[in-house]
């Protein structure tokens, strides 16, 4: 995927760094909250990785997440109007749809409370005790727009696949689905 060849393209060069969030954000996500679970380890044995990774969790998820809508959109772009392609994602622009994402997951990971790993759940709240944890009004808030945004997209991309597909159809074919 590093080649020249691919990296020329818009859509590998979104791929790419989507591939690097992913792993980066595998980390704190995933690894070590599991080596933590293994071993049964919490706050108290390391609290500033715990406390660092934390804070890491969801602004990496975020940015991960708006890199996706970025693909999304290059991919719907090019499938619909492929002369906008170059236009919207070409040269310099796609550090425009790959930066944004990033800057995203910035700002939250600035401006938000670091979770904790909770060992006997295996999971991360926002507070050392998970029955008094209060999430921050933004979260679901961010996951629920993201969840419509990508719902969108999609919709909009069957509906566009729909339309090339009614366009292809040959004459015989439209009178064969006409008579079905």
């Amino acid at each position: 995927m590093c080649q020249q060849k691919f990296l020329s393209m818009n859509v590998y060069r979104i791929l790419f760094v989507i591939g690097c969030f992913d792993i980066l954000s595998m980390i704190p996500n995933s690894i070590l909250p599991g080596y933590w679970l293994i071993t049964a380890q919490s706050y108290c044995q390391s609290p500033l990785l715990n406390l660092y990774l934390g804070a890491l969790c969801f602004p990496a998820w975020a940015a991960y997440v708006g890199l996706n809508i970025s693909l999304v959109t290059n991919r719907l772009v090019d499938f619909t109007w492929p002369k906008l392609q170059e236009t919207l994602f070409g040269g310099k622009m796609i550090i425009l749809w790959t930066g944004l994402p990033i800057l995203y997951g910035l700002f939250l990971y600035c401006q938000f409370p670091s979770m904790l790993y909770y060992p006997k759940t295996g999971s991360y709240y926002f507070g050392a005790d998970p029955e008094k944890a209060q999430t921050p009004l933004f979260y679901p808030i961010s996951d629920a727009g993201v969840a419509g945004v990508m719902m969108l997209l999609n919709l909009l991309m069957i509906r566009a696949m729909y339309i090339r597909n009614l366009n292809m159809m040959s004459n015989l074919q439209k009178v064969v689905r006409e008579k079905v």
